[in-house]
């Protein structure tokens, strides 16, 4: 319980910005010619699925889960520079 209250409003702050720019970046690659080929593309817009229901509930797993791990692989990795560069700027001030 101690980890959890230490540090939280930065920990916080990291994973809302984390989350915002990858919303931002999501949405752009949305607006982009590429997408809109894609969805020009496809027969049906509004169609039913034709899948297979173990495969939807996979894709759905999937998706929460690279969903899920990308922003927090990115908290973890900024996270982990920022460690460092204090740990480096602590032994050179001792230096």
């Amino acid at each position: 319980m101690k980890f959890v209250t230490q540090d939280w409003i930065k920990r916080s702050a990291i994973i809302m910005l984390v989350s915002v720019f990858f919303s931002i970046f999501l949405w752009s690659v949305e607006l982009t010619q590429w997408a809109g080929l894609i969805n020009a593309n496809s027969p049906e817009p509004h169609g039913e699925p034709k899948a297979i229901g173990l495969l939807v509930i996979a894709i759905s797993f999937l998706k929460i889960t690279i969903l899920t791990l990308v922003p927090a692989l990115i908290c973890y990795g900024i996270t982990r520079v920022i460690n460092a560069l204090k740990r480096y700027v602590k032994v050179a001030r001792t230096a």
